[in-house]
């Protein structure tokens, strides 16, 4: 059975390294049900929910989100994910059909549906007005090594990431899980470097297919359970905050002439929310007193 969907966040203390590790195997697979998306679609949707509750964590404030948006050209088009402290993801997939298959025991390469080229995008908002944007180019197509690169290049921050989904015979994303390590400023280099070669080589899979624990994770990368200062364990949901306020809002943006467009030849608008899907419907009545609201 995969771990509750959850995060910790600590300090591996001798080194002087952030730890944060994150669980988000429902969540995922709640997102990948809510997409309908194919298993690599799914894989790559997953990975990017895992990350961007590792990138919220990093904020560091007890309010604050994350944006984590990846354009490419390969087949999966881009992904866009938005994550907060208080444990909130959501996200999506612009093309939730890929799928490559992979033999029998073999993890799902997400990577694959990204192509050669493109950017990764991060937005951090620390609250009450504090906002930051990082982006630099895809340079390995991999999710988690591109974020090392956004990491070293866009926040000059030493930065190890490593993200997984691991299949079980009877579900594609059996466990999703992964690592973020970042050292402090007077922090170990060689120690980071030391964890991020393990991690390369497989040690998060490693440990999380024989174990599926924080310990396992931790035992995986030479870290004893009495080194880590723990800070925070919370968990981690799927959450949306789409409203039908806000969807409201989002037809008055598209003008008075818009509307009055659809009032006349649709009687009706939809609007689809992208990360959960849900749908709502703006029937003729509220489309003339929108209309009346924006000429007023």
């Amino acid at each position: 059975m995969a771990p509750r969907d959850h995060l910790i966040r600590a300090i591996w203390r001798e080194p002087g390294i952030r730890f944060m590790a994150a669980f988000a195997t429902q969540s995922a697979r709640e997102a990948r049900d809510s997409h309908g998306c194919a298993p690599t679609s799914a894989a790559l949707l997953a990975q990017g929910l895992t990350a961007g509750a590792l990138l919220a964590s990093a904020l560091g404030k007890e309010r604050g989100r994350v944006n984590l948006q990846i354009a490419c050209d390969g087949p999966a088009a881009g992904l866009f994910v938005d994550a907060g402290t208080d444990g909130s993801m959501r996200g999506y997939v612009k093309n939730p059909s890929v799928y490559f298959a992979s033999g029998a025991g073999e993890p799902l390469r997400p990577e694959r549906a990204l192509g050669r080229s493109g950017y990764v995008s991060v937005l951090r908002d620390f609250g009450g007005g504090e906002i930051y944007r990082g982006m630099v180019e895809l340079t390995a197509c991999e999710l988690a090594a591109d974020l090392d690169h956004y990491f070293a290049a866009s926040e000059q921050t030493d930065t190890a990431v490593a993200l997984t989904t691991l299949s079980d015979p009877d579900e594609p994303l059996g466990m999703v899980g992964g690592v973020l390590l970042q050292r402090l400023p007077n922090g170990n280099a060689q120690a980071l470097e030391r964890a991020r070669e393990a991690l390369r080589a497989g040690a998060l899979d490693r440990a999380l297919s024989a174990e599926r624990s924080v310990s396992a994770i931790t035992a995986a990368l030479g870290i004893a359970d009495a080194e880590l200062d723990l800070l925070a364990d919370y968990p981690l949901s799927l959450r949306c905050n789409c409203t039908r306020d806000r969807a409201l809002l989002a037809v008055m943006t598209m003008g008075v002439a818009e509307i009055q467009s659809l009032e006349q030849e649709r009687g009706e608008a939809e609007l689809i929310c992208h990360f959960c899907g849900r749908a709502y419907r703006v029937g003729r009545e509220e489309l003339h007193e929108l209309i009346q609201a924006a000429e007023a």
